[in-house]
């Protein structure tokens, strides 16, 4: 999804925009950092999470989280303060994208490694 599609997408889904933090490649795609994505992260507080009626499954890393269509959610990653509003929507800086890439250090986060790094004057995180 490009960034028109990702918007389309967030809009159409029903989810209170005041309540979400869009992450990972969704956030980088807002952001100008990559042209497209396939799904879209997002965080939330813990009672919104518990009020949304999603499928509930243990991602790859253990935690509980929610998905429907392209969406996964959880309440993990919740953190309002590295983010940055985009099209009316808070999602997280491009600081804490570098944290959770680097974490994750999975073969596709590389090139957001290097294009991250080289944004942010290669800041070590």
């Amino acid at each position: 999804m490009n960034k028109k599609e990702v918007i389309k997408k967030i809009n159409a889904s029903g989810l209170d925009k005041t309540k979400i933090i869009i992450l990972s490649g969704a956030s980088l795609v807002l952001q100008g950092v990559v042209e497209k994505c396939h799904d879209i992260d997002l965080s939330c507080e813990k009672n919104y999470y518990d009020s949304l009626n999603w499928k509930e499954e243990r991602n790859k890393l253990g935690n509980y989280i929610k998905t429907n269509d392209v969406f996964e959610i959880g309440p993990n990653l919740f953190d309002i303060k590295n983010t940055k509003v985009v099209e009316g929507y808070h999602v997280a800086n491009l600081e804490s994208c570098l944290k959770f890439k680097k974490y994750m250090n999975r073969e596709k986060d590389q090139e957001a490694i290097k294009r991250l790094e080289k944004i942010l004057g290669d800041k070590r995180c």
